[in-house]
């Protein structure tokens, strides 16, 4: 590893991944259908950190967990 704390850097990475794809997804699409082109979206994000910082770490699956909107706004979510 090319890293003092992978499992760290893994999880940081992991995080900003995320926020890029969530960040450039329409909000319905991310809480409906797309989850699957999602996750593929932030794999591919991830591995290039990864690769970037040189780790050692192939990302092998990104499954998302369920997700609803916020508390805020469900009931205009639901409309």
């Amino acid at each position: 590893f090319n890293s003092r704390k992978p499992e760290a850097t893994i999880i940081v990475a992991a995080e900003s991944a995320v926020r890029e794809v969530i960040g450039q997804t329409m909000a319905r699409l991310a809480l409906t259908e797309g989850r699957e082109e999602i996750a593929a979206k932030i794999s591919d994000v991830l591995q290039k950190i990864l690769d970037h910082y040189d780790i050692g770490v192939q990302i092998i699956n990104v499954q998302l967990q369920l997700v609803g909107p916020p508390k805020q706004v469900i009931d205009k979510f639901n409309d």
